[in-house]
């Protein structure tokens, strides 16, 4: 258990800030100012002004928060480190395994840590001392020599005893600074010498997991055939676990003298946790009830209680970084009953048996843990595991088989059973090699399975967790709010938790890796493979730079798509902008962000952005000779965003073409027509060519209608019929209102023309056929 970190403590912090503020505050020059006494006219102003100084220096120095916290908590300490080294030399002297060096290997670091912390303190404590001490140093010189100019007999005997006053309060205040500056010294001594011991251990453990790794593949123990292994092992096994173990209680005394403060604390927060689930089960289930994704999670909401509590327990691993082994072992197997009860909730009874086996395993992993120093039986105890574990698998894959053959839909079944095969394989390595006598690869392999099986059940429970919580959160104030979630809330979900997914996949993948030992090899091989130079002319790369590159280019397209998809469904349907302006918006954050991610990109790559910029000079010049259509393209694009003369959406005519835009691209443009088909058109000849925008002011069309008549017809009553045939269709606007008049007369025909409006732009010719078939009706 590391040391409690009393110093990211608030009293301890302005303590320390009031020191320094002090020491720089009342003689800020003090060092640099010339040793002239005082003028014996001035000695009656300055020596209340010193006894003020020398208060503050005291009352710094003496209620000393730093030297005080320091003091008590180094001294309880030593009485912890004292049997946790005496407990990591016999494990290390029984020839434990690499997974338990690893785990006392990380304990001891935390505590050098801490030394480190506490060394960190007291220099910046003793360099505010040493400022003191010259201080009061310069102080005592000052007025020694005010004390010798006033031994003239005429000065009066006031100002002879206000000078020595003066001077045996300075020196009595810089004692103090000395004895304290003696304290700090003392300190450093000893946690010094602590350090010292714990880098000695340290070595020795790294000494001993390489031995270990090195001779992985060799038998390094007598096998379990041989009767060597069964005398020797009874003579010392009994002996060595009794000290072990009451070395263990002692280590956890101190340990509980060092950490009572925080049991404390630890017992708040478990009560807190558990009302606060109780208190939100309630109003998590009512409002994930009708979630038909959630209802594989929703069991987990029926133990309350036991979820408060593990969390609680897991969060003692954060609060208490150093456990001793008796320690970590109890909470440990207090976890796995409030583990339990909520897995029964979880799973159904197929794969509870399953999960049973698990749990116990890790309660056998942790009795394996309090007997570490005794060889004999740690590996009585693991070939015990293994046993029962291929039996259970055994087992497993007949019921899974049997599952498979049942239902429908058996993917997952025939998933596990894959999985289940393979760790029987790896599990009957395992156990042929605890017999044989290579006990090391046998325990690398074995606290691989069984560590990652519990480590794997704590993920499962945690995604369950994560899933009410994501949806809760997309329920509930403010993200509700938001358009986007509205619209897309399980899509959102669906993603969110596949992320997830992906994440505690790599995260226990990451887990095994360190467990048996291959994190390492395999982070130095990729770190070699991706840091090789791969030299291109003057240009030296190496894969590394490459999918860096890869990665940013990709993630430059992933934020704009974001961004871009934020803004269409959540900023502009709340904000009055003028047509075509939210799509000039967009793709001027699409270019730009692109832009900006391929910039970023060719620097991590390594490229010179000097010569960068030289390229791409000749490349604008090559551009300006050999591409000046694409060039010209490329330029009108941005006009057309900008300037926006058409918009997405607009009906435009150009040339033969008539139909309505539906994306505006950096170099072209393209129209759907009337017919259905696409026309794609360089942005240029919006620029330079004529086109007609019949929406740009607004999407009013005056529509025309020839009509022509019998001579003998009366010109009022035609004129009546067509308002009232051209009133009667509702995709006619009444403001303004429908025209009709006479335009020509003819020997043989009367002609009229009606003019009306419409907003329907896409649909033109059906009114316009529509209009013509009712006007023949009803002149007929």
């Amino acid at each position: 258990m590391t040391v409690t970190l009393w110093i990211t403590t608030p009293a301890v912090m302005a303590q320390t800030a009031t020191s320094e503020a002090t020491s720089t505050a009342t003689h800020p020059q003090h060092s640099a100012l010339a040793e002239a006494p005082i003028p014996l006219e001035e000695v009656g102003t300055e020596a209340p002004s010193i006894v003020d100084t020398l208060r503050e220096i005291d009352k710094e120095v003496n209620e000393d928060v730093v030297i005080k916290t320091i003091k008590e908590e180094l001294s309880m300490f030593v009485q912890e480190l004292n049997p946790r080294l005496e407990e990591a030399t016999k494990l290390v002297q029984s020839n434990s395994s690499l997974d338990e060096l690893r785990r006392l290997e990380q304990n001891l670091i935390r505590q050098t840590q801490a030394l480190d912390v506490w060394n960190a303190h007291l220099a910046r404590r003793a360099a505010q001392l040493d400022k003191r001490f010259d201080q009061l140093s310069h102080l005592e010189k000052v007025w020694e020599l005010t004390l010798n100019t006033a031994q003239d007999p005429g000065i009066p005997t006031v100002v002879v005893n206000n000078i020595q006053s003066s001077i045996d309060a300075i020196r009595q205040s810089r004692n103090v600074v000395e004895a304290r500056q003696k304290d700090v010294l003392s300190l450093q001594n000893r946690i010094a010498q602590s350090d010292r011991r714990l880098d000695s251990i340290l070595d020795t453990i790294g000494q001993a997991r390489g031995r270990l790794i090195e001779r992985l593949l060799k038998r390094d123990s007598p096998s379990l055939l041989n009767s060597e292994f069964w005398d020797e092992g009874r003579a010392k096994s009994v002996a060595e676990v009794k000290v072990s173990i009451f070395n263990q209680i002692n280590h956890a005394r101190a340990f509980i003298k060092r950490q009572n403060g925080k049991l404390f604390i630890q017992g708040i927060v478990t009560i807190l946790l558990v009302l606060f689930a109780v208190w939100s089960v309630g109003r998590i289930y009512s409002l994930l009830t009708d979630e038909a994704d959630l209802q594989g999670a929703l069991p987990i909401l029926n133990s309350p209680i036991g979820l408060g509590v593990l969390l609680s327990i897991l969060m003692s691993a954060w609060m208490f970084p150093a456990q001793p082994r008796l320690w970590t072992a109890a909470f440990g197997a207090a976890a796995l009953v409030p583990l339990a009860i909520i897995l029964f909730r979880l799973c159904t009874n197929l794969y509870w048996t399953l999960l049973i086996p698990i749990l116990m395993f890790h309660f056998m992993d942790l009795l394996r843990s309090i007997l570490a120093v005794s060889p004999f039986f740690c590996r009585l105890l693991l070939l015990m595991e293994l046993g029962i574990a291929m039996i259970l698998l055994v087992w497993a894959c007949f019921c899974l088989k049997v599952t498979a053959a049942n239902e429908r839909n058996a993917k997952r079944p025939k998933r596990f059973q894959t999985i289940i095969l393979f760790l029987m394989s790896v599990t009957a390595l395992a156990f042929i090699a605890v017999i044989a006598g290579d006990v090391n690869l046998g325990t690398l392999i074995a606290n691989g399975i069984f560590s990652g099986s519990y480590f794997t059940v704590l993920l499962f429970v945690s995604y369950r967790v994560l899933e009410l919580l994501l949806m809760c959160a997309l329920l509930a104030p403010p993200l509700n709010l938001l358009g986007t979630v509205k619209k897309y809330r399980h899509m959102i979900w669906r993603r969110s938790m596949n992320l997830v997914k992906g994440a505690l996949i790599a995260l226990c993948i990451w887990f095994l890796l360190e467990r048996w030992a291959l994190r390492e090899p395999l982070w130095q091989g990729a770190t070699t493979v991706l840091t090789a130079p791969l030299s291109l002319g003057s240009l030296t790369l190496t894969l590394g730079h490459i999918l860096a590159f890869g990665f940013t280019v990709w993630a430059a397209f992933l934020v704009s798509r974001f961004i871009r998809f934020i803004l269409e469904e959540d900023v502009y349907s709340h904000v009055q902008l003028a047509p075509g302006l939210p799509y000039a918006i967009s793709s001027t954050l699409h270019y730009a962000i692109l832009l900006s991610g391929f910039l970023f990109a060719i620097n991590v790559l390594g490229f010179d952005m000097t010569k960068f910029t030289i390229l791409v000079s000749a490349f604008g010049v090559g551009l300006g000779f050999g591409l000046q259509n694409i060039l010209n393209n490329f330029v009108s694009g941005i006009i057309l965003l900008f300037e926006r003369p058409i918009r997405v959406g607009d009906v435009i005519q150009m040339d033969d073409v008539t139909g309505t835009i539906e994306h505006i691209g950096i170099r072209a443009t393209t129209l759907k027509t009337t017919s259905g088909s696409q026309v794609i058109l360089p942005n240029g000849k919006f620029i330079s060519d004529r086109v007609i925008n019949w929406t740009f002011g607004n999407h009013r069309r005056i529509l025309e209608i020839p009509v022509s008549v019998a001579p003998s017809a009366d010109p009022k009553h035609v004129i009546d019929v067509l308002k009232q045939v051209a009133a009667a269709d509702t995709r006619i606007e009444k403001d303004p209102p429908p025209e009709a008049m006479a335009v020509k007369l003819n020997t043989g025909s009367f002609d009229f023309e009606l003019r009306v409006t419409t907003t329907h732009i896409n649909e033109l010719p059906l009114i316009r056929s529509d209009l013509a078939m009712a006007i023949n009706k009803a002149l007929a």
